[in-house]
């Protein structure tokens, strides 16, 4: 099968791993996959898969303007703005003999480009992997005027109607949840009859393996001036509004007084960057507060290990209810005591608190006295949770019968 990603696969987000989980499981299982990409690094991906490089990018302005001309206009205006992007791709799949066959695509990107391809007459049918929700982003955007809110209206609209129209041209679905599979079957008539598999955001292999770098740790550690009593509080995930990161910054500060010994981490980056910082040196937090950037993945676990508390700090939005992100189960696997949203898709996995602390969504109040609370029971938290460590079920391979499907 022939998968399709724009993706450069260099920065450890949600979206990548789980492209990675599906593709290494998938050769595992003996499948015969072929990869076209803008990867540079393959050493993370299995031998087995057959890599073909595109070297064809879209700046972030041209996702939006190609996804925008996708949606509102015909393919002639499109082909316009993008001619030698596509004429490349054709070539691309000429040289390669996929002309005319199916595609596998991952991202909101790729959905849409396989949408152009099947329009163009270039493939014969796609399978979208429907592992985020654009509308949402827009939907719990922060109005600061009245232009703002007509702006994000507007993408809002954009952007459901874009899902529709992509959505409904493909062959096939790959939900991340059953619950997000019901979601977008009741908003789209035309998704009914189209052929669905549920695989959820789950962890790939590797990370069951990732232990702490010693070394790498105490580095860390005399970078930063981190003592052994601080209280390092630790958030790792995209500076994204949904993403609650300015939450967690607002509970940080607020409990700032009265832990002296409390110290915020954070790796990652995005548009909330500016944001962030301006909060903490309205604070006067600075010497407090870690922001360390982006890491590659697999060093992700000995980051973990500075802290004593790990939030995953979501705000209240439909797209948490329906799945569970991925940075929850990388949290789980450190042992370390994991603060979360009350998500109605953690719920079901998190029964009575027994792999987290839940904390009511959107609500800064209740995320500080959860933090509060973690730090004051520390001892006997660390007991109750270390054996997250040990969760073995929350991978790619307990799926491999539904990730077979797709290519029956």
């Amino acid at each position: 099968m022939i998968f399709l990603t724009f993706n450069d696969f260099e920065h450890g987000s949600g979206g990548t791993l789980r492209m990675r989980g599906i593709l290494n499981e998938l050769e595992s299982s003996g499948h015969k996959i072929t990869l076209f990409s803008n990867i540079k690094d393959k050493t993370f991906l299995a031998e087995g898969i057959q890599h073909k490089n595109l070297n064809i990018k879209f700046s972030r302005y041209e996702k939006r303007l190609f996804q925008f001309l996708m949606t509102l206009f015909p393919l002639f205006i499109v082909d316009f703005f993008f001619f030698n992007k596509f004429k490349n791709l054709k070539y691309y799949f000429t040289k390669n003999n996929i002309l005319g066959k199916e595609i596998i695509s991952f991202e909101y990107l790729d959905n849409t480009f396989a949408y152009y391809l099947k329009k163009k007459l270039l493939i014969s049918s796609y399978t979208n992997d429907l592992h985020g929700m654009a509308p949402n982003e827009f939907k719990h955007k922060t109005n600061t005027n009245i232009i703002s809110k007509i702006y994000n209206k507007f993408r809002f609209f954009v952007a459901t109607r874009l899902d529709e129209k992509v959505f409904s041209s493909a062959d096939g679905l790959i939900f991340a949840s059953n619950p997000m599979k019901q979601y977008y079957l009741n908003q789209y008539e035309s998704l009914k009859d189209k052929k669905a598999y549920v695989i959820p955001y789950v962890l790939e292999e590797k990370a069951f393996k990732q232990t702490v770098d010693k070394v790498l740790l105490e580095k860390i550690r005399l970078e930063y001036s981190i003592q052994d009593s601080d209280e390092i509080i630790f958030f790792a995930g995209s500076f994204k509004e949904s993403g609650g990161i300015l939450n967690l910054v607002d509970a940080f500060i607020s409990l700032s007084a009265k832990r002296e010994k409390l110290k915020l981490f954070i790796l990652g980056k995005g548009y909330m960057l500016d944001q962030i910082k301006m909060k903490i040196k309205n604070a006067s937090l600075e010497h407090r507060t870690v922001l360390a950037g982006t890491i590659p993945y697999e060093e992700l676990r000995t980051y973990q290990a500075l802290s004593k508390v790990i939030i995953c700090p979501d705000i209240k939005n439909t797209y948490s209810d329906l799945i569970v992100h991925l940075k929850y189960y990388d949290s789980l696997l450190s042992g370390k005591i994991v603060i979360n949203g009350s998500f109605t898709s953690v719920l079901e996995i998190n029964k009575n608190e027994n792999l987290s602390i839940n904390y009511e969504p959107s609500n800064i109040e209740d995320l500080a006295l959860k933090i509060d609370y973690a730090l004051e029971n520390i001892a006997l938290l660390n007991t109750k949770y270390k054996k997250n460590s040990l969760l073995s079920f929350f991978k790619y391979s307990s799926y491999t019968q539904e990730l077979s499907r797709i290519y029956k």
